[in-house]
């Protein structure tokens, strides 16, 4: 059965979209999932839409406590993102060397299989709840297979 090219043009910007539709909300997911682990940590719970005022009558102790889990929350994903483009960029030139030896389809498999990987493990620390720090080793996933750039 042969496919017809704007056929497989469009299945392939289907694939692109949900794709980067994906990663895009794995990345939203760790930034809630890493301020949810600090505040926790803190003592103050996570509050959703309807629990806001939680955060409105906080005690002078509280108050700090969130700025604190605040501030951890800052520092876990300044290292994540930093991480991810840092390696990035390196990586990217690889990925294009490849690209230019091997052919598109084989970067584009790399860097398909890069994005699966940290969508998986960041499922798996959301789900078992680990500790927010390994979201950084999900990040060098997508970062060694050229993902980030």
């Amino acid at each position: 059965m042969e496919i017809k090219r704007s056929t497989f043009f469009v299945l392939l910007t289907i694939l692109c979209i949900s794709i980067n539709l994906s990663v895009e909300i794995c990345l939203f997911i760790t930034d809630q999932y890493v301020f949810e682990r600090s505040l926790n940590e803190h003592g103050i719970p996570y509050a959703t839409k309807e629990k806001l005022e939680i955060y409105k009558n906080l005690t002078s102790e509280n108050s700090t406590n969130l700025k604190l889990a605040q501030r951890k929350a800052a520092l876990v994903d300044a290292a994540f993102n930093g991480v991810r483009i840092s390696v990035g960029l390196i990586t990217t030139l690889i990925i294009g060397y490849l690209s230019d030896r091997f052919g598109r389809k084989c970067a584009f498999a790399l860097l398909l299989g890069g994005e699966t990987l940290q969508i998986i493990m960041i499922c798996i620390i959301t789900l078992l709840k680990l500790n927010e720090w390994l979201t950084i080793v999900s990040g060098l996933f997508e970062a060694f297979c050229g993902g980030v750039c």
